[in-house]
């Protein structure tokens, strides 16, 4: 079973950081509590995993601009919700959704978008990335504040080897991952950046989170869908 279905999530054997480090990051608060991760796009869109939404999302708020998970920053509800056309839950294949808030986000050192790839880009193997969260870390604990993780983009017939037991990987996921680091339960929806581009979307993966390699949504593939949703 993949972790993504499991709850919520962690950053394993990560360090942490702070919102003004990466300001496009969004919590996705369910009942207050801390559910998954998000990124913000443009001042009126953002972005993050389409198996988040399962819920009530009148019961969903997107919480900007704070280090600490759940409280401070600025509160949003939500007011749209787009899954891809072809998003497909058991599979998790074109697992991508955008999200309009109910209002703007106050564009500041601690809320900014990040930057999308071109058309098609792929991001290539061995490339360092990044990956930021709230959640359990390695040690089942709750820390409050904002987690980074370094990974390396993997090439996606590795994981579509080492993953064939769980989830078949399709043309819309890429793989990336660190030994013993990584990203795990209620991490999905957060970005995964190379600098200030987000290159993925945290998907699915092992259950057990030190596991190497995970699987995101490629953002470089989802890119001509996300334009002609967002305009963005």
């Amino acid at each position: 079973m993949p972790w993504s279905r499991r709850g919520h999530g962690r950053i394993v054997n990560g360090n942490a950081t702070t919102i003004s480090e990466y300001p496009w990051n969004l919590s996705i608060q369910f009942l207050v509590r801390h559910e998954c991760g998000a990124s913000i796009i443009s001042t009126t869109w953002a972005m993050s995993a389409g198996h988040c939404f399962y819920d009530d999302v009148t019961k969903m708020l997107l919480r900007a601009g704070s280090t600490t998970r759940e409280s401070g920053g600025v509160v949003f509800n939500i007011s749209r919700v787009v899954y891809h056309e072809n998003f497909n839950s058991t599979s998790l294949d074109n697992d991508i959704v955008v999200v309009q808030p109910s209002e703007p986000f106050p564009l500041g050192p601690n809320i900014q978008p990040v930057a999308l790839p071109a058309d098609g880009y792929e991001a290539p193997a061995g490339l360092p990335v990044t990956a930021t969260g709230w959640g359990l870390d390695q040690n089942f604990q709750r820390p409050e504040e904002l987690l980074k993780v370094d990974l390396y983009v993997d090439q996606t017939s590795v994981c579509s080897k080492i993953f064939a037991d769980i989830l078949p990987v399709t043309d819309s996921m890429m793989c990336a991952g660190n030994i013993h680091k990584g990203v795990c339960f209620g991490d999905s929806g957060s970005p995964l950046v190379s600098g200030n581009m987000q290159v993925g979307i945290v998907s699915w993966g092992d259950e057990d989170c030190e596991y190497p390699l995970a699987m995101y949504t490629d953002v470089g593939y989802m890119r001509r869908w996300i334009r002609n949703i967002t305009g963005v």
